[in-house]
């Protein structure tokens, strides 16, 4: 690091957390730290995410590729935002950036050139942005119901299940398929109508688009949702489970609820005056009666 540019971040942040983090500091150099002093500009560095800001400079000056200050631009636009900023999960989200920069993207996407590698970084990155920036289309009574945690978490699944993505068509691209899933997840996530719904079924709806591999079956899911939106609660988690064809967490706990099957046994007179009554499983059903329950959940997809 300069020490031209080492006296501009001290003008800029408390003199204190500076001076413990010089060692940092002198880890940047050239691209990195000018990142770096963009961010300090922009009042965006606290004691709270300074590493974090040292971790996405570094991150966006190892881009291969022109223009660097058009993304750097972008991420300080959304990261300014007052219904980003504002939000309890700030942290997080700011750590999603060296999070995607450093994805195996080629674990992901088929890669053969530098070129290709920066290219899907910098889509994932702005897939996510877009994401961020749909916030502002959100109700504010509304915008923090949802957990952000939860909504980058299931995003993250899903990148490390991009390679399982199909499609109906006959030799599709495969990179063009799986950057499709992309989309699709966020425009789903993204959608004022879906976001705005309860939690309970927002939630339902993250878990069982994250799990679905083919992407003509998710263009599909997205107004299923919204049509089945005031739906009670447990009717719409039933609809939306049975249009997807693959297994999601959603499945599995209508699965275990369904098959539990509990009576109340009192132990003995000790144990029921200090408890009430004490659950003790015993299976009543027979094998096929198993079986039906199951089938129910598990049916094939209407086409």
């Amino acid at each position: 690091m300069k020490k031209e540019t080492l006296l501009n971040i001290y003008k800029l942040l408390d003199t204190d957390l500076t001076t413990n983090s010089l060692y940092k500091l002198m880890s940047l150099c050239d691209e990195s730290e000018e990142f770096f002093l963009e961010f300090c500009k922009n009042d965006l560095v606290t004691k709270q995410n300074f590493d974090i800001f040292i971790d996405i400079s570094k991150c966006l000056s190892e881009l291969d590729m022109d223009d660097k200050e058009i993304l750097l631009y972008r991420i300080i636009e959304v990261c300014k935002d007052d219904y980003i900023m504002c939000n309890c999960d700030y942290s997080y989200i700011l750590e999603t950036f060296p999070h995607i920069f450093e994805f195996e993207v080629m674990d992901a996407f088929y890669i053969t050139t530098q070129e290709e590698l920066t290219y899907y970084i910098v889509f994932l990155t702005e897939e996510f942005i877009r994401f961020l920036k749909s916030q502002k289309n959100i109700d504010m009574n509304k915008v923090y119901d949802n957990d952000m945690c939860f909504i980058i978490d299931n995003f993250k699944t899903l990148l490390e299940d991009l390679i399982y993505t199909t499609s109906n068509e006959v030799n599709p691209k495969i990179n063009d398929i799986r950057k499709q899933r992309v989309k699709l997840f966020i425009d789903i996530i993204s959608n004022k109508d879906i976001y705005e719904m309860d939690k309970e079924k927002f939630e339902c709806a993250v878990e069982v688009v994250r799990e679905i591999k083919n992407v003509d079956e998710l263009k599909k899911i997205k107004n299923q949702i919204k049509i089945n939106g005031n739906a009670p609660a447990d009717t719409y988690i039933d609809i939306i489970d049975n249009f997807s064809s693959d297994v999601n967490e959603i499945t599995i706990n209508r699965l275990q609820k369904n098959l539990q099957n509990e009576e109340i046994v009192p132990i003995n007179l000790l144990e029921k005056m200090l408890f009430k009554q004490k659950k003790k499983k015993i299976n009543t059903r027979k094998k096929e009666e198993d079986i039906d329950i199951v089938r129910k959940i598990l049916k094939p997809l209407d086409k």
